[in-house]
């Protein structure tokens, strides 16, 4: 009985392990072309599978479904968008069904795995871009980061603080090896 319960409870704490992101959009594709290299030579992607990601410029709702304009961004190792400000260029994303543009607003980042279909010119600004289109097979809307508060109190690696600055002593190693002191071997108490 007792190892029906271990084997049920390990069971269960390796479900909770698992990743929430499928799999198609943890694992890159073995031939990922760059947006680049479709925008040069589309006939020779189209029908490829790729997996791009960034965050949505436009989401266009249409009787076909809906219709993403995306600014692509390097991924993670998961398939999240990190690239901060850095881009690498446009792609259109059509998804055949309807999809909320209050929750898959401006901004927001997704990642798209899908099959290259064709090039379109469209402008941005004055502009005229080539933005490769893809059918999206897989999509992931990826929920905000949120900056945590950091309560100062506890010391700086898990500790309590001592006498507002960290006891060097107490539990963990406190604010004498942590900004705005540094990693000084006198610590604060170096005047």
């Amino acid at each position: 009985m007792l190892k029906k319960i271990a084997l049920i409870f390990t069971a269960l704490i390796l479900i909770g392990c698992e990743s929430q992101v499928p799999q198609l959009i943890r694992d890159q594709p073995p031939k990922n072309p760059s947006i680049q290299a479709v925008q040069a030579d589309v006939h020779r992607y189209q029908g490829s599978f790729i997996r791009w990601g960034g965050k949505i410029a436009s989401i266009h709702n249409k009787k076909e479904g809906t219709v993403f304009e995306i600014l692509a961004q390097p991924l993670g190792d998961e398939g999240r968008p990190v690239g901060g400000d850095k881009s690498d260029g446009r792609f259109i994303a059509t998804v055949a069904e309807f999809l909320d543009p209050e929750i898959y607003k401006k901004d927001r980042e997704i990642t798209i795995y899908g099959k290259v279909i064709d090039l379109e010119e469209r402008k941005i600004g004055e502009l005229s871009y080539p933005f490769p289109v893809i059918q999206t097979v897989k999509y992931y809307l990826w929920e905000p980061i949120t900056a945590r508060y950091y309560y100062p109190y506890y010391g700086g690696y898990g500790g309590y603080g001592g006498f507002g600055f960290g006891y060097p002593y107490g539990y963990g190693f406190g604010y004498p090896y942590m900004y705005p002191y540094g990693f000084s071997p006198f610590g604060y108490y170096w005047w």
